[in-house]
């Protein structure tokens, strides 16, 4: 991989995630029973820049010269090797021994000057010409001099030279794609700054762990915006773009090396991002499906269903920007055709819901007409997945007065879950206003609405009034439904339930833990659903809100059997639960981390990483924020603040499940122990400036959540060797977890909507000593010792604000 760093050797070569080939090619190339190395690998690899770094480890040690193979050249016999045959004549050109001996009379010349050993690093062997393999093999075959090759797979050409692979006279190293921890350490080495863990991911996914695509990723993004810097961190604000110039040369180039045939099923494949393979067989043919799937170009898709996509991801993107719409229309049609039940044909899984939704969307690329209720399903399965940008596209695109105030009604989810709350709120008018008659129709988009309208409030830091008011209001227009047709006006059993939730929500909004609790566990919150049955997602989120009170509670286990099963519930029903995923593993993860469970909250993060891109971006800030906790917690402060620097800066873009006071205590408490006193102050400074407007929830966390533990010191040293012992003998519910004196008294500070003085408090650390560990089972309650601290700090004129 060939980067550059900003600061310090601006313009090197930088080669990571390499160090293992690196090592075994330096190894090979001078091991005595070899003639040399192949090293193959697909464009892109780094396969240059890993030679590069082999030569200046044998720098002294052999003598390389160099060929570069080239489509041009290889229509030319020995035109790669004409460097070497400056004293061939004519004739010579015209037998294969004249040229071999010429070759050898000029590395033989090396030699004798006293050079060190030859060595011949043929670049993009692929594009060889069969007369120059044949003659580079007889070259390895005599031992004169070493080879090391570098080309791509399955090159047909030099299958001569490769067979010296086969016969052990040459070590074969395939260069597959970088680890996850490779492209998080390339990305922050590029950019030079901490990188979003959730960005570096959703850049691998993008990427194919590419190290030329990545690269590209990286600078079109940062051109493009996507890719923002805030104080020195980096991460994503939407989707990458990978129409980069180099990778849209790279895959034309591509391109032109296949045949017409196999050039129509790449674009097949790139249009329509997935299809089965009889499906693409009955477009294309057989023999192209079949070679492309040999030279590893197409790959299996998710699903049950035998589907079919390209292999790396940004092939798709650059390959659909060069099909023109003509071409594209007639691809489709063809498709349809093809389809044993069309456009509209009802998904049955993950994998066929994703072909169906490309398909709409292909369809309104192409200018298609597509039926109203096709485009409200597919608005609803779009938003569903958080995949707001394309729920948007559908929803505009309905123009029945019939579906249009449901398709209003995903208009609004995906605003709100863009982070465009105004408009949101103006597209939810007149359907769940308190008193006046609802403008819904049927109970779904009733339903739909209500859960925009929740999200929306939520998001919005508004009291917990308006969750109340919000549930009546549900109840009323549930009625007027009813009445409209049935004549009845009864409340539908499952509106009842989910205003029952609300209305908990109010009081966990408020800060009333306690309340909440004692509402869901009344025999009125027992009736809600708990198992998925019919009403799966009244479910997972009541395993939800009673996983959060249980925590608040210090009923651990039992929180994380409710955290679970509502994780089980969206693992195993999928579709409109996808919605919930977030919130969800939100409040796994709270329940994981105040239990003292690191190593299962580590497992339960880096598993989350390979999840779908949009839930990267809405959530990649939240992931950050447990991931640096984790550090923190565990007494590794350094590397908990690396994570949690981008995790504060992305929250302030996204930030669904209100952590950014909770990561803004956390990082600034972690600063002041390791004397980072500039980034203390920055964080007291957006602490103060981010006091949200319903602070009792939210300050929830900076009491609740287990502190880190002491900073080094000789005090506390023998407490710190006792603690693995004190927490191996006491279960999670039953834990005894450190707290610094500063720390205990900042959170009621910040409660109290005064964040600055929570960071006076920490100023203070040097001067209180610890004196003993509060027990955290049990609500929190601000004890004696917290008062008698804000005395001093009072006397000391530290406590004001």
């Amino acid at each position: 991989m060939i980067g550059t760093v900003p600061s310090g050797g601006r313009g090197a070569p930088l080669l990571l995630g390499r160090d293992r080939e690196v090592q075994e090619i330096t190894a090979r190339l001078l091991e005595p029973g070899l003639r040399g190395a192949v090293v193959v690998g697909a464009g892109g690899m780094g396969k240059t820049a890993l030679a590069d770094r082999v030569l200046e480890r044998l720098d002294g040690i052999v003598s390389a010269s160099f060929i570069h193979g080239s489509p041009v050249l290889s229509r030319m016999p020995y035109g790669v090797l004409s460097p070497y045959l400056e004293a061939a004549g004519p004739k010579d050109m015209e037998s294969p021994l004249a040229v071999l001996r010429t070759i050898r009379r000029h590395f033989r010349r090396i030699s004798e000057t006293g050079s060190p050993q030859p060595l011949l690093v043929i670049d993009d062997a692929h594009c060889l010409d069969e007369s120059s393999c044949h003659v580079l093999t007889q070259l390895a075959m005599s031992g004169e001099l070493r080879l090391l090759v570098l080309t791509r797979p399955r090159a047909r050409r030099i299958h001569e030279l490769l067979s010296l692979a086969r016969d052990g006279l040459l070590a074969r190293i395939d260069l597959g794609a970088l680890s996850a921890e490779a492209v998080h350490e390339v990305c922050e080495d590029v950019l030079g700054g901490p990188v979003l863990r959730a960005t570096s991911a959703l850049l691998a996914a993008v990427s194919g762990r590419n190290p030329l695509y990545l690269k590209a990723l990286l600078a079109q993004s940062r051109r493009l915006g996507l890719l923002a810097e805030v104080n020195g961190a980096w991460f994503l604000r939407g989707e990458p773009d990978g129409l980069d110039a180099s990778v849209v040369d790279l895959v034309k180039g591509q391109l032109a090396s296949r045949t017409p045939e196999e050039r129509g099923v790449l674009e097949t494949l790139a249009l329509a991002h997935l299809l089965p393979r009889s499906v693409l067989i009955a477009v294309s043919g057989p023999a192209p499906v079949h070679a492309l799937i040999a030279d590893g170009l197409l790959q299996p898709g998710p699903g049950a269903a035998e589907l079919l996509c390209l292999s790396q991801p940004l092939h798709s993107e650059v390959i659909r920007s060069l099909v023109p719409t003509v071409r594209s229309a007639a691809i489709r049609s063809r498709v349809l055709a093809a389809l044993e039940n069309g456009a509209g044909g009802e998904p049955s899984g993950p994998g066929e819901e994703e072909a169906w939704l490309r398909r709409l969307e292909w369809g309104l690329d192409c200018g298609d007409t597509i039926a109203d209720v096709q485009l409200l399903r597919a608005a609803r399965t779009a938003n569903d997945a958080a995949r707001s940008s394309l729920a948007a596209r559908f929803a505009a695109a309905v123009t029945g007065p019939a579906h249009m105030l449901p398709a209003r009604v995903e208009s609004a989810a995906a605003r709100v879950q863009s982070g465009d709350l105004a408009q949101a709120r103006i597209l939810l008018e007149g359907i769940l206003e308190p008193g006046q008659r609802t403008l819904a129709q049927d109970a779904e988009t009733l339903d739909r609405a209500a859960l925009a309208a929740t999200r929306l409030i939520l998001r919005s830091g508004l009291p917990g009034r308006d969750l109340e008011e919000l549930a009546d209001a549900w109840c009323a227009a549930s009625g007027e439904l009813s009445f409209r047709s049935d004549s009845t006006g009864q409340t539908a059993t499952a509106v009842d339930a989910g205003a029952e939730l609300l209305r908990s929500m109010a009081l966990m909004t408020e800060g009333d833990y306690t309340a909440a609790l004692a509402r869901l566990t009344s025999p009125a919150g027992q009736q809600l659903p708990v198992s998925g049955g019919s009403d799966p997602r009244r479910s997972v989120v009541f395993h939800g809100l009673l996983a959060e009170l249980l925590v608040s509670q210090g009923q651990i286990s039992a929180a994380l059997e409710h955290s679970r099963g509502a994780l089980d519930l969206i693992g195993r029903l999928g579709g409109p639960l996808q919605a919930y995923c977030g919130a969800s593993l939100a409040k796994h993860a709270q329940a994981l981390l105040h239990g003292g469970r690191f190593a299962e909250l580590e497992r339960l993060l880096e598993a989350k990483l390979e999840s779908a891109p949009q839930h990267l971006i809405a959530y990649g800030g939240t992931m950050g924020v447990f991931e640096g906790a984790v550090e923190i917690h565990q007494g590794r402060l350094r590397e908990g603040l690396q994570r949690l620097h981008p995790a504060v800066e992305a929250l302030r873009t996204s930030d669904p499940e209100m952590l950014l006071p909770y990561a803004l205590g956390l990082a600034g408490y972690a600063s002041t122990v390791v004397g980072d006193h500039a980034q203390t102050a920055r964080y007291a400074k957006n602490c103060a400036a981010s006091a949200t407007p319903a602070p009792a929830r939210c300050g929830w966390w900076a009491r609740r959540m287990p502190p880190p533990p002491w900073p080094p010191a000789s005090r506390t040293a023998a407490f710190r060797r006792s603690w693995p012992k004190r927490q191996s003998r006491r279960g999670p519910e039953d834990s005894w977890l450190p707290r610094k004196t500063s720390w205990s008294c900042a959170s009621p500070l910040v409660i109290c909507g005064r964040p600055a003085g929570c960071w006076k408090s920490a100023l203070l650390s040097k001067a209180v000593r610890p004196r003993r560990c509060m027990r955290t089972q049990g609500p929190w309650r601000p004890g004696t010792r917290t008062g008698w601290l804000l005395r001093r700090m009072k006397r000391s004129g530290t406590a004001s604000t």
